[in-house]
């Protein structure tokens, strides 16, 4: 039988086992609470630092009254979870809730509750996180395992030192067989409390002991390294942890030697990558720890990584589409003065062409035609450069694709060894589309497929009229599409790049830049339509287009013959551009317009507030959106309809982003004249605009 020194013996086990777990809790950065009979029974430092209160004051808690912190709205979800806490068919559970602290900040909590048994009596054990910034530090709670993992060792090693007695006191045998089941009911909740918390840790968690190798680690840990525990324990870290420099490319060393340790730091390293068991590669930041006992004696270390590999495509994608957007305002502000410059030569050529046709002069008519005809391929240049420009908004017009399809395959395989197999039925269907934007698009892809086909070949070109509930990337869409498929017979693309491909920038050619697929993209998306690649890597690709078709049939557009001009109107040209303003005044007087101009807004506004007092209103408006440091289109437009909400105005300008060009009667005008623009063109719009009543 065992005397008083005995039973103190065991006495002072419970208390050294409890005096590990509030070290243990004291040091981690999640919250624990153990309420009995729903009360506070301990709670560590995290907890007040978590719910704002000290320590006095947490002492007094109770269940009422951490529900009362509840959130108001998530309050009955919470006390529906604090009484599936208790009773006997309690679980493991988890939850998520709001509180209000008590420096009266909202915080979002997470919970798991678990059940262990202390003084012989149950328990609820709620462990705390604050997810609010969705950042949840685990290092400390990793220290808590090891902690944990050390009690574990320690109630081992009394277990031994008390079945050694045992032999030595066959008298007491019954008394300390029960003891030492005691003590086994204590480890085993232990572990099971471990692996509650380790259940609810997201980062990956490694230990080692003081050699290096592997005392444990968690699930995730095992499925971002590719090794099982039970494979991993006992090994080498650097073994299992195989990291290297992202910059560099060179194999790292994993901190957790016995010099990183003697220094009692914690270390966080990034810019890592991680290549698990079978070769995978992911970008991780990982922390390392060393694990001391009593703050001094350390025996081993704590590894905690996380896989930020989404985190860095994200910053990345959006490092890129800053780029773009750099570019692209720079691109805009080049093509408006270009298509302001453009817009003057193209009008002076085509008032001289038609000057020398009075001449009959046929040799210098064709020189001006190719002059004529250089002047729009760089109207399509600034097209190109406005489609950078914060997104280049389509200017619509009524069309049928089919001439489109067959200009853009001549073009982008003009003097190529690839010719083009077009099929396109007669009845195929109008569309409403930026002729020029989807000229870019097409001739984009069949020059990407053609440079594919070097040593020749064909590409097939087929257009046809399909319904969205018959084509499965339309299920969420309906009505009516025209589909173009541009199918090409070259290598094809690798199944590991061919969601990158629209991406801006993104590229497997050594001169390319990456921007004319993210053209197209950009493009089909804003005329509400939808590009898609299919390819098998070594079969070639098909890249399929569909815009939505038009529901009526398409309607002639009015062309004005010179003879049949309205003679004797009055017009008031602004636009901040003198050669333009000339030009308009010139080609209008020269067809019978009586014409006023305006650099700004301003002046234009006192020229029809004084045309309105003389009574002699103009005919018709046309207002530059653009004007620095003056009043611009939108602004005088909206000052104009104060004075006569029946004017009748066009707005142009050399930016075909603007939203006014997009819709222009949503600002009050009756129709748009893009930058750069032909006497033709000039003429038509106004002769059809005065006309209207």
């Amino acid at each position: 039988m065992f005397g008083s020194d005995e039973d103190n013996s065991f006495n002072n086990s419970r208390i050294f086992s409890m005096d590990v777990y509030k070290n243990f809790f004291d040091n981690i950065s999640e919250g624990v609470m153990i309420f009995q009979d729903s009360l506070l029974k301990f709670s560590n430092p995290a907890t007040e630092k978590i719910l704002g209160y000290n320590f006095d004051e947490i002492s007094e808690f109770s269940l009422v009254h951490f529900a009362e912190m509840v959130h108001k709205d998530d309050r009955d979800e919470f006390l529906k979870w604090i009484d599936n806490c208790s009773g006997d068919k309690a679980v493991e559970s988890n939850m998520q809730f709001r509180i209000m602290d008590n420096n009266g900040d909202i915080k979002w909590i997470k919970v798991n509750s678990s059940y262990p048994v202390f003084n012989e009596k149950p328990a609820i054990q709620i462990v705390l996180s604050d997810v609010t910034e969705l950042n949840v530090d685990i290092t400390e709670r990793k220290k808590m395992e090891e902690e944990v993992r050390n009690t574990r060792d320690q109630l081992e090693l009394r277990v031994r030192e008390r079945t050694e007695e045992l032999f030595d006191a066959v008298a007491g045998l019954k008394d300390e067989i029960t003891e030492r089941k005691n003590i086994e009911n204590a480890l085993r909740r232990s572990r099971e409390q471990l692996e509650v918390t380790l259940r609810s840790i997201v980062d990956g968690v490694i230990t080692t002991d003081i050699a290096g190798k592997i005392t444990m680690m968690n699930k995730v840990a095992e499925n971002l390294t590719g090794w099982s525990l039970e494979d991993a324990l006992s090994q080498p870290i650097k073994d299992v942890f195989n990291i290297m420099d992202e910059k560099s490319a060179q194999r790292m060393q994993v901190l957790c030697d016995k010099f990183f340790l003697q220094e009692k730091k914690a270390v966080k390293m990034e810019g890592v990558i991680l290549t698990s068991k079978d070769g995978g590669r992911k970008n991780i930041e990982y922390v390392c720890a060393p694990m001391l006992v009593d703050n001094k004696r350390t025996i081993g270390s704590v590894l905690t990584f996380r896989d930020v590999t989404e985190k860095l495509r994200m910053e990345e994608e959006i490092l890129q589409a800053q780029k773009l957007e750099s570019v692209g305002i720079l691109a805009g502000g080049i093509a408006h003065d270009f298509n302001n410059i453009l817009t003057g030569i193209l009008g002076y050529i085509s008032m001289a062409i038609e000057t020398t046709r009075e001449d009959g002069n046929e040799y210098l008519i064709e020189i001006l035609k190719k002059a004529e005809n250089a002047t729009l391929r760089a109207k399509t240049l600034t097209k190109q450069l406005l489609t950078f420009s914060r997104g280049g908004v389509p200017i619509r017009k009524e069309c049928n694709i089919s001439g489109l399809i067959h200009d853009s395959a001549d073009f982008a395989l003009s003097g190529s060894k690839v010719g083009a197999n077009i099929v396109i039925p007669k009845n195929l269907w109008f569309t409403e589309i930026d002729a020029d934007q989807i000229t870019l698009t097409l001739s984009n892809i069949i020059i990407n497929a053609k440079q594919f086909m070097p040593s020749g070949g064909e590409i097939e070109i087929v257009a046809r009229n399909v319904f969205a509930e018959d084509v499965e990337i339309l299920q969420d869409r309906s009505g009516k599409f025209v589909e173009i498929k541009i199918i090409d017979h070259g290598p094809g693309i690798k199944k590991e790049i061919i969601e990158k491909i629209f991406f801006p920038y993104f590229t497997t050619k050594e001169d390319g830049d990456g921007l004319g697929l993210a053209i197209a993209y950009s493009i089909i998306d804003k005329h509400d339509g939808i590009i898609s690649v299919d390819s098998e890597y070594g079969h070639g690709a098909t890249f399929k287009i569909y815009l939505p078709a038009l529901d009526r049939k398409k309607t002639e557009q009015f062309k004005v013959k010179p003879k049949s001009l309205i003679k004797n109107r009055k017009l008031l040209i602004m636009d901040d551009e003198d050669i333009i303003r000339q030009l308009c005044k010139s080609i209008l007087e020269h067809n019978g317009y009586k014409v006023d101009v305006a650099k700004n807004g301003n002046v234009a506004l006192d020229l029809y507030k004084k045309s309105v007092e003389d009574k002699a209103p103009y005919d018709l408006v046309i207002l530059d959106i653009t004007v620095p440091g003056g009043m611009g289109g939108e602004e005088t437009i909206s000052k104009l309809r104060t004075i006569n909400p029946a004017v009748k105005a066009l707005v142009s300008s050399g930016y075909s982003n603007d939203p006014i060009m997009a819709k222009p009667e949503k600002f009050g005008f009756m129709g748009v004249l893009p930058k750069p623009y032909s006497v033709e063109d000039l003429i038509n719009i106004v002769q059809r605009t005065v006309s209207l009543h």
